[in-house]
């Protein structure tokens, strides 16, 4: 089965402590995928966010996203929801975003003004490992200014 948009995989680590002068600079492209079948040729051979260690980023963006960063244009007037997760939850949290990323769970209602920015609105979604006691969630979405799209992706 084709998805629309496709999407692109990146991943990040960091040691733990380290000062990082240039963020993007650590930022690897590992993959991107089109169908559901090369979605779960991809999903089923990364490691779960449990098995990662500390200070290391999945981030999983549009296609349309050529960078995930703030300064990528489709990025730059967005927002950001964070979702800070107790250990040992992330695995099945992640595994549902991005289930319900790629599966246009968050599109906006046919007809709605939302759907004249072109049919998408969550621009990615990333996952953060951290030592201490929690990970860090978070939905990328290109609106930033309209109460009724960040309403909706709440």
């Amino acid at each position: 089965m084709h998805l629309f948009p496709s999407w692109v995989l990146w991943f990040q680590h960091r040691a733990p402590g380290s000062k990082t002068t240039n963020y993007e600079s650590g930022i690897r492209r590992i993959s991107s995928f089109s169908s559901i079948e090369s979605f779960w040729s991809l999903f089923t051979h990364l490691n779960a966010p449990s098995k990662l260690a500390p200070t290391t980023d999945y981030l999983l963006f549009h296609s349309a996203v050529r960078r995930p960063v703030w300064e990528d244009p489709v990025n730059e007037h967005g927002g950001k929801w964070i979702i800070r997760l107790k250990k040992g939850v992330a695995d099945r949290v992640w595994e549902e975003i991005v289930l319900a990323v790629i599966g246009d769970q968050f599109a906006p209602e046919r007809g709605s003004a939302s759907t004249e920015n072109d049919g998408w609105e969550v621009c990615g979604v990333s996952i953060s490992v951290r030592s201490n006691n929690e990970d860090i969630l978070a939905v990328w979405h290109k609106t930033g200014s309209d109460e009724a799209v960040k309403s909706r992706i709440r």
